[in-house]
């Protein structure tokens, strides 16, 4: 849930200029990816990765009433951030890794 707030923060304030790494495609990724692996442990894979996806649209598409403009490219970063948590988890899983 902490994470979950974060990623909420850090979408409705510019936070970019603060952190260590400033592309924000790469940032997207990163804690999607990072939130779907902390959801893989006690969720099926499937809602692991539906959950974080539907609330980075949810974000995406509140973001203009709050100032800040919606970015579809961010929704793309999110989801590939979920597909490579789900496929580490799935490698890991299966010793593929």
């Amino acid at each position: 849930m902490l994470l979950l707030a974060l990623i909420a923060f850090g979408s409705f304030v510019d936070v970019t200029d603060r952190l260590p790494i400033r592309n924000d495609k790469l940032l997207h990724a990163m804690a999607y990816g990072t939130l779907s692996l902390l959801l893989l442990q006690v969720l099926p894979w499937w809602q692991a990765a539906l959950f974080p996806m539907l609330a980075g649209i949810l974000i995406e598409w509140l973001q203009p009433r709050f100032g800040r403009r919606c970015c579809y490219w961010d929704v793309l970063a999110n989801g590939v951030g979920i597909l490579l948590a789900c496929g580490i988890n799935f490698m890991v899983l299966y010793g593929i890794a």
